[in-house]
């Protein structure tokens, strides 16, 4: 694991410990989840990048008058190398949006989006070591009732807004996780 990697898995892990006891209690609309999945690259980080891993802590909010609810999430998407780079790409990203509960059948399904905050890092950024842009990114997810715990599928389309490269050339940076989470 690199540098970069542990610190953002020691920040994740810090965090969840802080705020474990907020989401101790059922009463409380704050809970904590982690989770983890696959990230599939799109648009220039798939000239670099085959799928890879993500991992992920997040905080959501659901008040109980309002009829959606909020979500912070902190995630760590590392990309598997192709063949003709030294490297595998990193995405560390900060992301906050809107929660809307859609009717199911099966489960509490929902829709979701927002706006983050991406450090990329690795041979998709080509001659800059890091490149930091802002995005957004929507999606689908469903959360499953177990025991005292939720279960947490989503699926999602992220768009990062990157500067224009070195030729003037408007860049495609998306990437499409499909994580499974565990909402304490």
């Amino acid at each position: 694991m690199s540098i970069s990697a542990r610190h953002i898995a020691s920040a994740l892990s810090a965090a969840a410990l802080l705020v474990l006891p907020l989401a101790a209690g059922a009463q409380t609309p704050i809970r904590v989840a982690l989770g983890g999945g696959i990230t599939m690259p799109v648009g220039d980080i798939a000239k670099t990048a085959t799928s890879g891993i993500n991992l992920s802590a997040s905080l959501t909010y659901e008040p109980r008058r309002l009829p959606f609810g909020f979500e912070l999430a902190g995630t760590y998407h590392n990309f598997l190398k192709q063949d003709n780079v030294e490297s595998n790409s990193v995405i560390m990203a900060v992301t906050g949006g809107v929660t809307i509960p859609i009717t199911g059948t099966i489960g509490k399904p929902y829709l979701f989006g927002g706006a983050g905050y991406y450090n990329t890092q690795g041979p998709t950024t080509g001659d800059v070591d890091a490149e930091r842009d802002l995005g957004g990114y929507g999606g689908v997810g469903i959360r499953f009732q177990a025991s005292r715990v939720l279960i947490d599928v989503k699926a999602a389309f992220h768009e990062i807004f990157a500067d224009r490269d070195t030729a003037g050339r408007v860049r495609s940076r998306e990437l499409i996780p499909i994580s499974i989470a565990v909402i304490l």
